[in-house]
Parts: C-alpha cells; sequence; structure tokens
C-alpha cells in the first residue's frame, strides 16, 4: 500500500536524518512503527477481551489450584 505523509520540511529532514543514523531509510522507519501500532492495536483488543471475559471466570478469594489436581503426574522434586 502506498501512503502519502503530509509533514513540515525540518521535520521530515531531521526525521530523514534520525532514520539514516539508525542505517535505515525514512519509509522503513515509519513502516516498522506502523507495523508496531497495528501489533499493539490488535494486543490491546485481545487484553480488552480478556478482562471482559475474567469477571465471569473469578473464583473464591485465596482459592488456588493444586499442581498435582491439574496434571496427571507428581512434582519430579517430591
Amino acid at each position: 500500500m502506498k501512503l502519502e505523509l503530509v509533514l513540515d520540511d525540518a521535520v521530515a529532514e531531521a526525521a530523514r536524518r534520525a532514520a539514516a543514523a539508525r542505517g535505515k531509510s525514512l519509509e522503513e522507519v515509519v513502516g516498522s512503527y506502523l507495523e508496531e501500532l497495528a501489533g499493539q492495536a490488535r494486543a490491546e483488543t485481545v487484553v480488552e477481551r480478556v478482562r471482559a471475559l475474567s469477571p465471569a471466570g473469578r473464583s473464591e478469594a485465596g482459592w488456588r489450584f493444586a499442581r498435582e489436581a491439574i496434571h496427571d503426574r507428581p512434582r519430579a522434586d517430591r
């Protein structure tokens, strides 16, 4: 996909220099940032979904799974 950005000339030049200092083009830096941003948006959606579901899965205060109860084998250190 092609994307056009409108930036102040000074901002664009400073961004180009910062990208070059990292050994990358401005296009690579912007592309990486947008990929990261999209990934964060997906992660935030997952977190929101988990939070929405979590009240339904709450147990009584202090109750925990016992390892032996959820695994078929006893602990190796015993």
